[in-house]
């Protein structure tokens, strides 16, 4: 008995992780739920049972995707930290999660299909709860990143300059031949966080000097 629930737990996670992996190379609507189990290499009746279906595991994957970011949101802001100290922990804690969770995050991070009813509505949800988050965070800095005309760019704007590595990677390495260890990753989480806390010109010549 034992054996048999570790088989189906782990046919679980291959399904979630399979995918994972094929909705982040491919849109949504474009992996076949035969495709994943092929995948998994596990039978199809194991997805409709598990998840009940394609939108089934998206949901799951959502899921994990949130916590982890509810997990990290939460743990970056230290009480006794400055305002830059505060920020970068949170662009660097969000770029480890990302680095460890990659596909996951790909699709936390993507525009989902909208004609999915109970995706789009965990989402969106989901999204509120963030925004509730963020506005806890940013008041600290006497900042309201949750106001009307604001809240529209400036959250997009942070997930894209999160994201946009993991999703040019490849032509990245290709053209600029560069080796993606610890190194590039403090840096990039580092020269993000500076951007968003002094903006373009806090790059300029005459402050490097």
């Amino acid at each position: 008995m034992e054996n048999n629930k570790k088989i189906w737990g782990d046919a679980f996670e291959r399904i979630v992780e399979a995918s994972a992996e094929l909705f982040a190379e491919n849109a949504f609507h474009s992996v076949g739920v035969r495709e994943i189990a092929n995948k998994a290499n596990v039978n199809i009746s194991m997805i409709s049972y598990y998840f009940g279906g394609k939108a089934g595991i998206l949901i799951e994957i959502l899921n994990r995707f949130f916590d982890m970011q509810f997990s990290t949101l939460k743990n970056s802001i230290v009480e006794t930290d400055s305002k830059e100290e505060s920020i970068k922990r949170l662009f660097r804690n969000i770029v480890d999660m990302i680095r460890t969770h990659t596909n996951i995050c790909l699709i936390g991070f993507s525009d989902l299909p909208n004609n999915v009813p109970e995706v789009y509505e965990l989402k969106v949800n989901k999204t509120h709860q963030m925004m509730e988050i963020g506005n806890q965070i940013s008041t600290r800095f006497c900042i309201d990143f949750c106001k009307d005309e604001l809240t529209h760019i400036l959250g997009p704007a942070m997930m894209s300059m999160l994201i946009s590595h993991f999703t040019h990677k490849n032509f990245i390495s290709q053209i600029y031949k560069i080796e993606f260890d610890n190194n590039y990753y403090d840096t990039y989480s580092n020269t993000l966080a500076e951007l968003f806390l002094y903006g373009i010109t806090g790059f300029s010549t005459e402050k490097n000097q």
